[in-house]
């Protein structure tokens, strides 16, 4: 499929159109995406399976907590957001209808989407099984769902941890879902993540490092002594990469809804 010329409905993320262009011109990625070769498994994990005039939709943001607004809840959506979001569709000449919804009670009605695509969405609401079954409602039967969720463990969630949780007698997991992104932020294990899919099938699992692994993204603003300096540029990638596949923090999730109910 041409994804610069597709008539397809569909909203890709800022990372995501990296990617594509990155694995399909040559063009030179971002500093925060590892390698080509895992900027061409997330395109094609992205962009398989139905295409030309297939209807789908992307959610950009899952309900959060009321207790968390300060922290979790996205900028007011103002008409130059939602620009701002329509930006990516209309630089790959893709026509858009966006809209502001719960991704825990969608405005559709069932069998309407071909595609449902969430990139790092669902783990940040309070309830990802919901997610999952309306995702599982609006999908029309051989549908397929593409999901991207958090793996536990990361080599992420162990930085964080050794960073913020060891010293305050904290999990791996409740350090992540303290401090990675938005309070809240929930991982998942393979298995975990195949009993959220338990309903679609032909599951596929892959895993991925992220950035964050890899110490390949800049440095926050919370990371800016010395030491964190040094420690990003003494980071041995070379060995992650070749022993670690197994701590990757991304789980590319794709099913498919069966044909027969």
């Amino acid at each position: 499929m041409d994804w610069e010329t597709a008539s397809t409905r569909i909203w890709l993320p800022i990372d995501l159109r990296a990617t594509l262009r990155a694995c399909t011109s040559g063009t030179p990625a971002p500093r925060s995406v590892p390698s080509i070769r895992q900027n061409r498994a997330m395109a094609n994990w992205a962009t398989s399976g139905p295409t030309m005039g297939a209807r789908k939709m992307s959610p950009s943001q899952a309900r959060r907590p009321v207790d968390q607004d300060r922290f979790c809840r996205s900028q007011p959506w103002t008409a130059r957001n939602q620009d701002d979001m329509k930006a990516p569709s209309v630089v790959l000449s893709f026509n858009t209808d966006l809209r502001v919804a719960d991704a825990e009670h969608l405005p559709f009605a069932a069998d309407t989407f071909d595609v449902i695509y969430s990139y790092g969405v669902m783990h940040h609401s309070p309830s990802p099984v919901q997610c999952l079954s309306e995702a599982w409602r609006v999908l029309k039967p051989g549908g397929e769902a593409r999901i991207m969720l958090y793996h536990h463990p990361s080599l992420t969630g162990m930085m964080l941890w050794l960073r913020y949780g060891v010293w305050q007698g904290k999990s791996l997991r409740r350090t992540l879902f303290d401090y990675l992104e938005s309070p809240g932020t929930k991982t998942f294990t393979k298995a975990e993540a195949r009993a959220l899919m338990e309903a679609f099938e032909s599951v596929d699992i892959q895993q991925l490092f992220s950035p964050g692994d890899l110490l390949v993204n800049v440095p926050s603003a919370r990371f800016q002594s010395a030491v964190y300096r040094l420690a990003w540029k003494l980071y041995p990638r070379f060995l992650v990469r070749k022993f670690g596949g197994r701590w990757g923090l991304f789980l590319l999730i794709s099913g498919r809804k069966p044909a027969t109910k």
